[in-house]
């Protein structure tokens, strides 16, 4: 079978065919292996595998509970979805930003402690041994003069800073490399620097381990064997201001969750 293309950005072929060139394509056009029922998305130069029944026929029939598990949201339009929360402490906002690839902005003010954090508001509908969250984001903050830190994944509290289970990439101007924040607030070190670059994490947990990807690349060094998460979780993105003269500021261009 060859591949086609259909209407609504869908491409549809086989297992065995190579997917198109991700450069010629907008973001968000969807791949479907008619053979498997495995669907593919392509967003920031790259395809990830969504989470679908594993034969055409599933495709179909389990639709409909697919959808009430999985969601995505590429943060775009003039407003924030109503699927969010959005929880301030201090001052901050959350809003769409009215600049190229913006996405969603998370700002606080340069108030000592101060944070803004979306979530769904303590629906928790991910498996804690068997969930996937991916997250494409981007810190925008003078680091220099600010002791901040972001975070993007899935929590099983009312809200990230209230505390408990958590799986989260994240952003520390005061750590070396980006994090792996897991189980009841423990880290481990990418391999990753610090930076403020637009960054793709992809965190899965199963029954035997939880993982890290950044930027397509496992990070292996903070793979969790132990201490793995036991409640529910739900999606969340936030943005801490501890001290400095400069507030702290969140891009998030894009999140996915699934259920494995």
């Amino acid at each position: 079978m060859a591949i086609a293309y259909k209407g609504g950005n869908r491409i549809t072929g086989l297992s065995t065919d190579t997917r198109p060139d991700v450069i010629k394509l907008v973001d968000g056009t969807i791949f479907t292996e008619t053979d498997t029922g495995k669907e593919y998305i392509k967003y920031y130069g790259d395809w990830t595998e969504r989470n679908q029944p594993d034969n055409s026929a599933g495709l179909s029939l389990n639709y409909a509970d697919e959808t009430n598990q999985h969601f995505w949201d590429f943060f775009s339009g003039k407003q924030l979805s109503s699927r969010w929360n959005t929880d301030v402490t201090g001052s901050g906002t959350a809003t769409m930003s009215d600049s190229i690839n913006g996405g969603l902005l998370l700002q606080t003010s340069n108030g000592t402690n101060h944070t803004t954090e979306i979530n769904f508001d303590g629906i928790r509908q991910y498996t804690p041994q068997g969930s996937v969250v991916i997250g494409v984001f981007k810190p925008d903050v003078n680091y220099a003069n600010t002791n901040h830190f972001s975070d993007v994944g899935l929590i099983a509290g009312t809200s990230f800073y209230a505390g408990g289970q958590c799986l989260l990439c994240e952003v520390h101007s005061g750590q070396t490399y980006i994090r792996f924040r897991y189980a009841n607030e423990s880290w481990a070190d990418t391999s990753v620097a610090f930076h403020e670059n637009r960054t793709v994490t992809k965190i899965e947990s199963t029954d035997s381990n939880s993982t890290i990807s950044l930027d397509g690349v496992l990070q292996s060094s903070a793979t969790q064997t132990g201490s793995l998460p036991s409640n529910k979780l739900q999606p969340c993105a936030s943005i801490w201001h501890g001290t400095g003269s400069s507030t702290a500021q969140l891009h998030v261009n894009y999140m996915e969750a699934y259920n494995t």
